[in-house]
């Protein structure tokens, strides 16, 4: 069952929530930190494209709204900056399933051609990327700034439930 929608601007964002954030919410940098499960809330949103907003029925159940995303940059930073773009590529095109193999895109679409499952890291995800695919990927230019404006957005998103708790 979910607890509402979340609205967000880019496809690039949606993909940093669906693959990055929800997971640091739950087991990553706040696992341990409280309310006791204050990231089911987050974790059970739909995410949509729109402008960045939160719709539930019952914003009495979220138990935090404020997360310092920034303090990921250092940690994953690189990883989020490739999750971003490969939502911003791809988002208009192909559902989200294989977003994830962002974290592992070699550096050129000439190496991207050379890699196999068997040779690269993460080799069973880029196995699932087409070539068109990895065209848009590396066509796309998303970079630190881009996703420090996603991140605001997230936030945005996040705290428009502040007043309705």
């Amino acid at each position: 069952m979910t607890s509402g929608t979340i609205s967000l601007p880019t496809y690039s964002a949606i993909n940093l929530w669906k693959h990055e954030l929800t997971g640091q919410f739950s087991d990553g940098m706040w696992e341990n930190s409280g309310p006791e499960g204050h990231y089911r809330f987050w974790c059970d949103l739909e995410v949509i494209k729109g402008l960045p907003g939160v719709e539930t029925d019952r914003p009495w159940s979220c138990q935090k709204t404020g997360y310092r995303l920034g303090a990921l940059y250092e940690v994953v930073g690189d990883r989020m900056v490739n999750l971003g773009r490969m939502g911003e590529a791809l988002g208009k095109v192909v559902d989200y399933q294989h977003h994830v193999a962002a974290e592992y895109m070699p550096a050129t679409f000439q190496e991207f051609l050379t890699a196999t499952k068997e040779t690269a890291p993460g080799g069973n995800y880029l196995g699932h990327v087409t070539q068109e695919e990895a065209c848009a990927y590396y066509a796309t230019v998303y970079t630190m700034r881009d996703l420090k404006d996603d991140m605001r957005a997230v936030k945005k998103a996040m705290h428009s439930l502040d007043n309705r708790r």
